[in-house]
């Protein structure tokens, strides 16, 4: 039995949360890989994504081409980025019950956020490509702050921005990132399970609440 209240916010966590990013993940990693002479598949993508924009590169090396390691991460990040930027948005879709669970929290006078590790300058774009960037009254990337999670320092900002309480807000997140960022500020974190999620289970992640479903989201603020 959780022990949520009604919160002030609801922070949520962008790619595998909000949004399915792989495919224009894996485009943009395409591009930036075909001068190594490798690619990679959305297969590929989907196992490594979730630490954000080095992490994937990281790791898309390692499996590809170990021997650029560490040497030519910078240089086919700054290539992923700008490949980013032509295929951002271009085949994401929001998960089931996205789009109506979001206009519903906010039709409840729910305030809702985004804090997210990807870079601010894709974040409008995506979301209103995919008609739900009104609904959000803050928006907060990887370099909106000094830190990104899962250092807790953008769910501060955010909470901050808005004039609420941490510990009466949500975060809702698929991975160790928001879990990690949630649990250092004793912010309630509710579990997305179908994200990119790592392989990262309850007892890793020791989530307030775990769903299964976006939508569940609406009842489960409508009985706090």
């Amino acid at each position: 039995m959780h022990n949520l209240t009604r919160p002030s916010a609801i922070l949520f966590d962008l790619d595998g949360t909000l949004v399915d990013s792989a495919p224009d993940l894996t485009a943009a990693l395409v591009d930036a890989l075909a001068p190594l002479g490798v690619t990679c598949s959305e297969a590929d993508v989907r196992s490594w994504v979730g630490r954000g924009a080095k992490v994937l590169v990281e790791r898309a090396l390692a499996s590809k081409r170990p021997d650029l390691l560490p040497v030519g991460v910078d240089q086919t990040l700054l290539a992923f980025l700008e490949a980013y930027s032509d295929h951002n948005g271009e085949a994401a879709r929001c998960y089931a019950g996205v789009k109506e669970t979001l206009f519903a929290l906010k039709a409840s006078d729910v305030t809702l956020a985004v804090v997210t590790n990807k870079p601010i300058r894709f974040v409008p774009e995506l979301l209103e490509r995919l008609g739900i960037r009104g609904v959000f009254d803050v928006l907060v990337g990887g370099d909106s702050t000094s830190a990104r999670k899962p250092d807790p320092e953008p769910l501060l900002e955010t909470c901050a921005t808005l004039g609420v309480n941490a510990r009466d807000c949500w975060m809702v997140g698929d991975s160790a990132n928001d879990a990690d960022a949630a649990h250092a500020i004793d912010m309630p974190f509710i579990w997305m399970t179908y994200g990119y999620h790592g392989g990262a289970t309850a007892d890793e992640l020791r989530p307030t609440l775990a769903l299964d479903r976006f939508d569940a989201l609406t009842t489960l603020v409508e009985n706090c």
